[in-house]
């Protein structure tokens, strides 16, 4: 039984994944997206982003585009459904067409807040005082696992007592369950360590 569930949590869980893309590609490249953002759900979700880092007092000197693409990143564990890449004149969220198509209000939300605070904050995937978590291979997956069961004699670090993430800035979207739940929780840990950009 526990073999079964892990395989489906392991399924499940491997179509979630961020990955941080390196700085890369020309200098003098353009954003593929405008910073005005014309989606009304990324608008909205972004705009609450800003809201909340105003309520911190932050304040970001430049502005993130983000658009939709088909993003073909997969692994055997993994695949990405958003990324956040940094140029040295502009920084761009990509978010993957299908994954937002078929995701709930909660998920678009997680996901682009998460992309968000690596583009607007420079977040890595970290927790507490900026200790990372493993990167998204099947050693996240797993430690992912094992913080879910109800009784296990370790849990892993970077996990609250039920289970779920310490940060949103896990390197492997969380369920709707644990955004909901510790909403607050996440939205005021996501501006921890910020550095405006």
């Amino acid at each position: 039984m526990y073999m079964r569930d892990f395989l489906i949590v392991l399924l499940i869980l491997s179509s979630t994944s961020c990955v941080r893309p390196p700085v890369k590609g020309d200098p003098k490249q353009k954003p593929q997206y405008s910073t005005e953002i014309t989606d009304p759900q990324l608008k909205t979700i972004s705009d609450q982003f800003l809201a909340l880092s105003k309520r911190k007092n932050i304040t970001f000197l430049n502005k993130v585009s983000i658009g939709f693409t088909k993003i073909e990143d997969r692994t055997e564990t993994t695949s990405t459904i958003g990324t956040c890449s940094s140029r040295r004149d502009f920084r761009e969220i990509d978010i993957d067409k299908d994954f937002w198509n078929r995701s709930s209000w909660l998920s678009k939300v997680a996901l682009l807040y998460h992309e968000l605070a690596h583009c607007y904050c420079r977040r890595d995937h970290d927790y507490d005082n900026g200790t990372m978590y493993p990167d998204g291979s099947l050693k996240a997956i797993l430690q992912g696992w094992i913080a879910k069961q109800p009784i296990t004699p370790i849990r892993p670090e970077g996990y609250l007592a039920d289970g779920c993430p310490k940060s949103i800035m896990h390197p492997i979207m969380g369920s709707d369950y644990c955004f909901e739940k510790h909403y607050e929780y996440y939205t005021e840990e996501m501006f921890a360590r910020c550095e405006p950009w």
